[in-house]
């Protein structure tokens, strides 16, 4: 790795477990890079490009980014409670198991990603685009979808107790009218729930 001006370059890097707490790294590159179980606990990297990198169990517990690109990126079981993440990129990047109640994830682009049994509750994903999103059995619980698109996303068995969906457009979602019955849809764009089975 080396740096150019202000921007790092770790392109590829080996960071397993690396501490990078409390760092600064805005508009750093970490495409492709192995940040396995590394600390990034307060880290702030707006611009930040982690493209392919892996960052599973890593932990990015109130770090702060705007417009971090993490497309393609491994975060199965990564902790990022409390993160403030506007804007970020997340298309086709899983998720699985992360660890992230009370994320800031406004105006998210996640077409495609992959929230399998990740822990979002108090969440925030207000504008943002996850159609076609798998975010079945998530914990949802108070978290917020206002103005979110989630067409065709599957939240089948997810828990959807006092999540907001209030003006979200929910056509194509997998889910049960069960599963809503203490959320708030109201003018929510909604057809039939496709059936879960």
């Amino acid at each position: 790795s080396k740096t150019t001006g202000s921007t790092a370059l770790f392109v590829s890097a080996n960071l397993q477990g690396a501490n990078l707490l409390k760092g600064k790294f805005d508009s750093a590159d970490f495409t492709t890079a192995d940040m396995t179980g590394s600390s990034l606990k307060t880290t702030e990297f707006s611009g930040a490009s982690f493209v392919g990198a892996s960052l599973r169990q890593a932990d990015l517990e109130d770090a702060v980014g705007l417009c971090v690109d993490f497309s393609g990126c491994a975060l199965c079981g990564a902790i990022l409670r409390k993160a403030m993440l506007t804007e970020a990129i997340c298309e086709g990047t899983d998720m699985k198991g992360m660890l992230a109640n009370g994320v800031v994830l406004d105006r998210v682009r996640a077409a495609g990603a992959m929230f399998t049994k990740a822990q979002l509750k108090g969440a925030s994903f207000r504008d943002a685009e996850l159609d076609g999103a798998d975010l079945h059995l998530a914990n949802l619980e108070d978290a917020n979808f206002s103005q979110a698109s989630l067409r065709n996303a599957d939240l089948a068995r997810s828990k959807l107790v006092h999540a907001i969906m209030a003006r979200a457009d929910l056509r194509g979602c997998r889910y049960t009218k069960e599963q809503t019955k203490y959320t708030n849809m109201k003018e929510a764009l909604i057809d039939c729930p496709t059936p879960v089975i």
